[in-house]
């Protein structure tokens, strides 16, 4: 048994992001510049959060390690924790687009607020039947839909947000993207295997 379990990851993963952002917030002020590197922070957190929850089942499926395990019993607990990341960083966003308007309406386009509002509501849904009860209320099979489309939509915006400026040559941007391609690669091999036994 792992020290860290269930609700204590979300605690400590959400208590420990707002802190370190009152931190950065504190010690810096609130300019332009601590905005955006708190965009790109909680994003990396939120990735993580998410790579970890959403690939569990594929990565114990092929490595079979107790770090693996521990992921699969707790990615419920990783996927409300990379929610409660996520939002605050629209938070961030909300903010840097109040205070600074004009370089950030002008760098983002319309697929931006359409496929970002929708991967939020896909995130909201799916936290919400994260529970048991809204669980039991929708069936197994809309609870699926809902959360394989969801999770396929969040990891298509962190994919383009990251893996063609990973191979661009952007530097901070390469490990995240590769861990991104790991999970990608380590579903398709899983489906890919569950189709060969089933044939």
């Amino acid at each position: 048994m792992w020290p860290i379990e269930k609700w204590t990851i979300t605690a400590l993963s959400s208590a420990g992001i707002v802190l370190f952002a009152a931190l950065v917030l504190g010690l810096v002020g609130p300019n332009e510049a601590t905005l955006r590197y708190l965009l790109r922070a909680t994003a990396c957190t939120s990735l993580l959060q998410f790579l970890a929850a959403f690939g569990a089942t594929s990565a114990h499926a092929v490595l079979r390690t107790p770090v693996s395990a521990w992921t699969v019993s707790n990615r419920r607990y990783l996927g409300v924790a990379f929610a409660i990341s996520h939002f605050i960083h629209l938070g961030f966003i909300v903010w840097l687009a109040r205070v600074y308007p004009d370089p950030f309406f002008s760098n983002t386009g319309l697929s931006f607020w359409l496929v970002g509002g929708s991967a939020y509501l896909f995130i909201a849904l799916m936290t919400i039947t994260s529970f048991a009860a809204p669980r039991r209320w929708m069936g197994e099979k809309k609870w699926s839909l809902l959360h394989t489309t969801g999770g396929y939509l969040i990891l298509f915006v962190f994919f383009q947000a990251y893996v063609p400026k990973a191979f661009m040559g952007d530097v901070f941007r390469m490990p995240l993207a590769a861990a991104i391609l790991l999970v990608v690669g380590l579903r398709f091999y899983r489906i890919y295997r569950r189709r060969q036994v089933g044939a």
